[in-house]
């Protein structure tokens, strides 16, 4: 068993300058699955796992001149920081890079929760899960078209609880039905990760760096999730996530988590 302590020192931080006069913004952004430039343009230490970051940075962000333009690469240890705070810094950095004196929401680092017990880990060298060597693909839709899913989903299900993302979701989920790949699967299992306490009545979670993060599963056979179309599809989801609260990420972090905990190996963020 072991257990870390995170100082925020500045010392986890590392900041590259690179340049690619080589490579074309189209060369990033016109293939179908992203290109193995990709992998170049980020930080070093993104390849670093999560539980490599006792030595290594916990937050890498690389610049990189390309020859029309310039690509920005943001990485982040995944066992100290969710994406919500990660995106905190990034809009954090762009105000400060626009002149401003002091950022509107400063991030929380001392959290008093009343338990100061810690949280020990198991065995690092083992419950890695690795990570997926299948093509990767970047989806890019205008903004007129995840409003139209929205609205579409909506209105098959005769409700106005159905979020974009939520609808996006269903969307891509009942595409991926009709490839020949899945023509043989009975069932889909939809992940949703990185939940926590953001909506949590307790306020000082909100600002917190360090979140608890938990997964919650829609397990769907895949028939149903073709019969029911979008606004069907959308609705289960949108259950699944109003089901998810206060109570349901506590009990994750303090019983179900510590329990069964594992680690999820990342190359990059």
């Amino acid at each position: 068993m072991a257990s870390f302590l995170l100082d925020c020192n500045n010392a986890g931080a590392e900041f590259t300058h690179a340049v690619a006069s080589a490579v074309y913004i189209s060369d990033i952004i016109h293939p179908t699955y992203i290109p193995e430039i990709v992998s170049l343009l980020f930080p070093s230490s993104a390849a670093v796992t999560n539980l490599a970051g006792i030595a290594k940075p916990l937050l890498a962000v690389q610049v990189t001149e390309l020859a029309d333009g310039i690509f920005i690469a943001f990485a982040a240890n995944h066992a100290v920081v969710d994406g919500n705070s990660f995106w905190h810094f990034v809009k954090s950095w762009s105000e400060i890079s626009r002149g401003a004196e002091s950022i509107s929401k400063s991030p929380v680092f001392n959290l008093a929760t009343g338990d100061s017990r810690l949280i020990h880990l198991p065995t690092l060298e083992k419950n890695l899960v690795s990570p997926s060597q299948s093509p990767q693909r970047v989806f890019n839709f205008s903004r007129e078209k995840p409003d139209r899913l929205k609205e579409k989903a909506n209105s098959e299900a005769g409700t106005d609880k159905i979020s974009t993302l939520q609808a996006l979701t269903a969307h891509g989920s009942s595409m991926d039905e009709h490839s020949p790949i899945s023509k043989h699967k009975r069932f889909k299992q939809l992940r949703f990760g990185n939940l926590d306490w953001r909506e949590s009545e307790d306020a000082v979670f909100a600002g917190c760096l360090l979140r608890e993060r938990y997964a919650a599963t829609l397990a769907i056979s895949a028939s149903d999730l073709l019969e029911r179309g979008l606004g069907g599809a959308s609705v289960k989801i949108n259950e699944l996530i109003s089901r998810q609260g206060d109570e349901t990420a506590r009990r994750a972090a303090e019983g179900e988590w510590s329990a069964s905990s594992y680690y999820r190996e990342f190359a990059a963020t």
